[in-house]
């Protein structure tokens, strides 16, 4: 099993991340494994066509999920893909770092994971990277 190394921004300081700032990482957790549930989707179209107002300049919906997402379905719900961009990762274990990534780059105004679950040692880095890309961070698992 391969260790993951999130890379922590320099500009902040892990213990004073929570102490001062409010959390830009929320968690949404699931009845049952069904990530794809309606209200889920619904949510994510809604996010996918933000990039169109003032706040969010462009910024895409950045939404990291391991299965693969039909044309149909994304029609069905209304996404705006001219906003939204897909990452698949090839591990689970690859969604963490990915989350990092997207999240630090600053060319969203959301990152969004479907996953198991993250260890809660890994929140502080996601917060600060969050912040660092003045983005909003979202997990979604199941329970």
């Amino acid at each position: 099993m391969q260790a993951l190394s999130l890379q922590q921004p320099s500009q902040y300081n892990t213990a004073d991340a929570a102490a001062n700032r409010p959390s830009k990482v929320s968690e949404i957790i699931l009845a049952g494994n069904n990530p794809q549930g309606d209200l889920t989707f619904a949510m994510l179209a809604h996010l996918s066509h933000q990039h169109k107002t003032d706040g969010h300049n462009g910024r895409w919906l950045t939404w990291i999920c391991p299965m693969l997402i039909s044309r149909e379905a994304l029609a069905q719900f209304n996404f705006d893909v001219m906003g939204l961009r897909i990452l698949h990762p090839k591990r689970e274990a690859d969604i963490p770092q990915l989350m990092q990534d997207a999240l630090n780059a600053g060319t969203s105004h959301t990152v969004v994971a479907h996953c198991q679950g993250f260890s809660s040692k890994l929140f502080p880095w996601l917060e600060n990277a969050a912040y660092a890309g003045d983005c909003s961070a979202l997990i979604i698992r199941p329970q």
